[in-house]
């Protein structure tokens, strides 16, 4: 009895201002309390644990404690980290991180069962399949939404302005294919959708062959599309930017030592020949897309339309471990080529174009309704944002099975990018070299 007293009584405010006061500890101090708390666990848990579940248990705690993208990685999920960046796993194709305890959609990958279901960058995943995700880690949540293809899970949204809803999505073989382009009224769309080992091989490829399908009709300019890209390898960044780039910074990593500043610029020779660029970015556009995009701003080679980037500008260095794992740890910032940090602040476009969606184009047959929504997730109740939850008996399918949310419309976004390029390709000609500083002025 005494023993729980004192776990109810600690909870007093001037318990927990005392908490705040704990002197800190020998390296030897904090290895004595290590071994005296795992070994009363070891001896007392109600369940038999052994060494390895405690020291992968404290890892995981250390690490998550520090922010939303440090993490300890067991062999099986460093095993699918690797997979992830050369571009070939199974599940629905979210990227996301943990945000004030809520699973954020950063964006869907192109062609995903997330994509074709309507899943926005925005969104908040506060359920799967029924488990509430509430302060859940990214990566376990990752973890519950990767399996095998074919296999279904269900995953509760929240999304703004929207009661909750389920979405049942079925797991495909994730093969992120990078770059996809095409040619339209002499400009080149380039819709680059990740930052994996083939994304800058993809690029060339792509710009040699828009070259010589070009050759007689003449270019006049690119659309570089890398909304809803949540980013990727650095040294992918750093590479897709120098193909556009005759010189200058592309970007600055800055971790607690500012001797160890690393700074990377391009190499002379503009693969693209000079050609007008503009930039498609939104609020799924993250970390390497976010790199891409500051380097080409700054450096004055292009244009960046749409809307605010989504502000994720840290670095993460991937150690091995001896145990086949890994640990994923923040070590650095990133920086533009004008000394600004891209952590939380994101890139401002210079020419603002929201994303219009008319009402009239919400299907009527999928709008959400009060019959969506019964029950509640307890994990997550007192939180009134999330009170109402998604019901088990009336889900929102995936597309594999039923129509989508929302109906086909046009890119508004794009569409704008291409009528702004045309214009400035007129402009150029008319005053060479002030196409860019007359766009920003137009704002």
């Amino acid at each position: 009895m005494s023993c729980f007293s004192i776990l109810v009584t600690g909870c007093s405010a001037q318990e927990k201002d005392k908490t705040n006061t704990i002197p800190s500890l020998s390296a030897k101090e904090a290895t004595l309390f290590y071994s005296y708390v795992t070994d009363r666990v070891k001896r007392e848990y109600i369940e038999k644990i052994d060494d390895t579940q405690l020291l992968e248990g404290a890892l995981n705690g250390v690490l998550s404690s520090l922010d939303p993208y440090s993490a300890y990685l067991d062999p099986a999920k460093y095993e699918n980290i690797k997979k992830q960046t050369q571009g070939h796993y199974g599940g629905l194709g979210i990227e996301m991180i943990m945000e004030d305890g809520i699973i954020l959609v950063v964006s869907a990958l192109d062609d995903s069962p997330a994509q074709k279901a309507g899943i926005l960058a925005g969104d908040h995943i506060i359920a799967i399949n029924k488990e509430a995700t509430y302060q859940m880690k990214s990566l376990e949540a990752a973890e519950k939404l990767r399996g095998e293809p074919g296999t279904e899970v269900t995953i509760s949204i929240k999304r703004e302005k929207l009661a909750p809803f389920d979405l049942t999505l079925e797991r495909t073989n994730i093969n992120t294919r990078p770059v996809k382009w095409y040619i339209e009224d002499k400009i080149a769309y380039i819709r680059i959708a990740t930052f994996n080992q083939e994304t800058t091989k993809e690029l060339l490829k792509a710009v040699r062959e828009i070259k010589e399908k070009t050759n007689k009709t003449g270019l006049t300019g690119y659309i570089l599309d890398v909304r809803n890209n949540s980013g990727g390898l650095l040294e992918e960044a750093v590479s897709v930017s120098d193909v556009f780039l005759n010189g200058g910074k592309i970007v600055s990593i800055r971790g607690r030592d500012p001797k160890k500043e690393l700074n990377f610029s391009a190499n002379p020779g503009d693969f693209t020949s000079n050609a007008p660029v503009m930039v498609l970015i939104n609020g799924g556009t993250a970390s390497a897309a976010e790199i891409v995009a500051a380097a080409l701003q700054e450096n004055k080679r292009a244009v960046i339309v749409g809307t605010k980037s989504f502000g994720k500008g840290s670095v993460q260095s991937v150690i091995p471990l001896t145990n086949k794992g890994a640990i994923k740890l923040t070590v650095a910032l990133y920086y533009t080529p004008l000394g600004k940090t891209i952590q939380k602040n994101g890139i401002e476009p210079d020419i603002k174009i929201e994303q219009h969606i008319d009402i009239k184009t919400v299907n009527e047959d999928k709008r959400l309704r009060e019959n969506n929504v019964l029950g509640t997730l307890p994990a997550i109740a007192t939180d009134k944002k999330y009170a109402e939850t998604p019901s088990s008996k009336k889900s929102v399918k995936s597309n594999r099975k039923e129509p989508s949310l929302l109906k086909d419309i046009p890119d508004y976004q794009l569409n704008q990018a291409f009528s702004l390029l045309k214009a400035m390709s007129l402009y150029e000609k008319l005053q060479p070299g002030k196409y860019i500083d007359h766009l920003k002025k137009s704002k």
